[in-house]
């Protein structure tokens, strides 16, 4: 009857000691499951963070393209305008009035504004300097576009230009012309002088027009 009790104590001490071992693994089976749930709370919340972020970025670079691409299509539509000024001149044969339609036009679907500066007959002794324009205080990037009656080698930058001031020659010559033609040049500073050059052996004379061009 003794042995009986005997065994009956040491089964309820090992059934105790399995509870307490089974409990103290399973509270800490659960403390170690609540740390890791902890660390996947707070990585899933560093990539929410990261997820922002690249949204964000990806917005912006999405602006930065649209920018560019508006960029692009604005320079694309200068130099359409440009050429298709240049063919109007060529056309209309010096008759400027008829072009005060289209600057209108491109004006009003453009933003793009075009002044007729200046129509004269100009003489340029060989190897000499002749004044041509002088602009001040004019808007950002405005386009000399000059349409001429003389062989010409275009605009060229002078070695005297500042950050404030640019200086350009037109570079012409006595040589024959074809015909009408026209070179034009983007004046990046508000301030700028420019001027004819006769790089030829005699003097030249020669009809030319000169217009403005600039986007609002």
């Amino acid at each position: 009857m003794r042995d009986k009790h005997k065994t009956s104590v040491v089964i309820t001490i090992v059934s105790i000691a399995v509870i307490v071992v089974l409990a103290s693994t399973i509270a800490f089976s659960y403390s170690e499951m609540n740390a890791k749930n902890q660390k996947i709370s707070e990585l899933d919340q560093k990539i929410s963070e990261l997820d922002g972020k690249i949204s964000s970025q990806n917005s912006t670079i999405l602006t930065q393209n649209s920018t560019i691409s508006s960029l692009k299509s604005n320079e694309t539509n200068m130099s359409l305008i440009i050429a298709t000024i240049q063919s109007e001149v060529k056309s209309v044969n010096g008759n400027y009035t008829n072009l005060s339609l289209l600057f209108s036009s491109i004006s009003q679907i453009y933003g793009i504004h075009i002044q007729l500066l200046q129509r004269l007959t100009i003489t340029v002794p060989s190897l000499e300097y002749q004044f041509l324009r002088q602009g001040s205080d004019m808007p950002n990037n405005t386009t000399l576009l000059l349409v001429s009656s003389v062989w010409n080698n275009g605009f060229v930058p002078s070695n005297n230009s500042t950050s404030s001031l640019e200086n350009f020659t037109y570079i012409v010559s006595a040589y024959p012309s074809s015909g009408i033609t026209e070179e034009w040049v983007t004046v990046t500073s508000p301030d700028f002088i420019s001027y004819f050059y006769n790089t030829g052996n005699s003097s030249v004379t020669f009809n030319y027009t000169l217009f403005e061009i600039w986007r609002s």
